[in-house]
């Protein structure tokens, strides 16, 4: 039989080589990243993240990874935009883009912008700014484009409520400029002078409806597009979407819709993109000149197969 004192000794030694694991699991933040525990938290949430201090990263059942807070500057140089006078302007912007230290934000950050390189990070942003900014120019006079910036920026947001939040401050007012795009900092930079160029005439569109896949069950997050308009929405928990948008020409026939899984396994499967055109009905005429209307179409149901 062991000595006690031996025994005390080995006690001692096994909690000094405890302690140190533990303290080697220990993760500290940098101020300028945030901290990305993921793995096993306790089905609160997707990924655990820390801004500034430290947290525990347990073995086996816990990573991490680092998202950096640094700014990236983008250059959205819009061409050949229609205004609501159906005159095509160009209009030269650029924004700067970081992650918010929101929680809801760095969540929302780490569940769609962790791993990517940061120029993955611009095209995805660039992708969302010149959507939105298409569909705000086609809503305002070349006017208002170059003398009310405040309205650009309100109109922005107006277009954008799904894409981006603002960020309040501690005394309850909002930054001016300044958005959260899917976990993403957007502040615009300095007015830029809009650059009309020649008229020609505009058709407005919307389509509403819903992606199934081949047993009927609504598919969340599909990202709905149109070829030529550069904007595109998400399909919500109930597979519904309503897409709107402009067209150069005096009518429309039919529209071509682009339904595309960008999140893999994440909303029930991994389904092929599908492309499909929707025959749609006037239901506005429009001013007869350059104005000519819209076209519509309801209840369209799109079948997404698994790749």
């Amino acid at each position: 039989m062991l000595d006690p004192i031996y025994l005390i000794i080995i006690g001692i030694v096994v909690l000094v080589m405890l302690v140190m694991a533990l303290l080697n699991r220990y993760r500290r933040c940098p101020s300028d990243k945030i901290l990305v525990v993921y793995g096993s938290t306790l089905g609160r949430s997707s990924a655990k993240c820390v801004h500034g201090g430290g947290t525990f990263v347990w073995p086996v059942i816990q990573d991490y990874a680092y998202l950096s807070l640094t700014p990236i500057g983008i250059d959205a140089n819009l061409t050949n935009a229609l205004s609501r006078q159906n005159i095509r302007v160009d209009v030269p912007c650029r924004f700067t883009v970081g992650i918010s230290t929101e929680p809801e934000s760095m969540l929302a950050a780490a569940e769609r912008l962790l791993g990517l390189q940061s120029s993955q990070i611009q095209e995805m942003a660039r992708d969302i700014l010149f959507g939105q900014l298409r569909l705000v120019i086609a809503t305002m006079s070349i006017e208002e484009l170059n003398s009310d910036r405040d309205k650009f920026l309100e109109a922005i947001t107006a277009n954008v409520e799904v894409e981006l939040k603002k960020i309040q401050d501690g005394d309850g007012h909002w930054h001016n400029g300044v958005y959260v795009a899917e976990g993403l900092l957007v502040k615009l930079d300095e007015e830029e002078q809009v650059v009309p160029e020649y008229g020609c005439p505009i058709v407005e569109f919307s389509v509403k409806g819903r992606v199934l896949d081949t047993e009927e069950n609504p598919i969340q997050n599909i990202e709905i597009s149109h070829p030529q308009t550069g904007y595109y929405t998400r399909t919500a928990e109930d597979g519904s979407f309503e897409y709107e948008g402009c067209l150069t020409g005096f009518e429309l026939s039919e529209v071509t819709i682009v339904a595309q899984d960008i999140d893999g396994e994440a909303n029930g499967g991994d389904f092929q993109t599908q492309e499909v055109s929707i025959p749609v009905q006037q239901t506005d005429p429009g001013d007869g000149a350059w104005d000519n209307g819209k076209f519509e179409a309801e209840n369209v149901e799109i079948v997404l197969t698994k790749k």
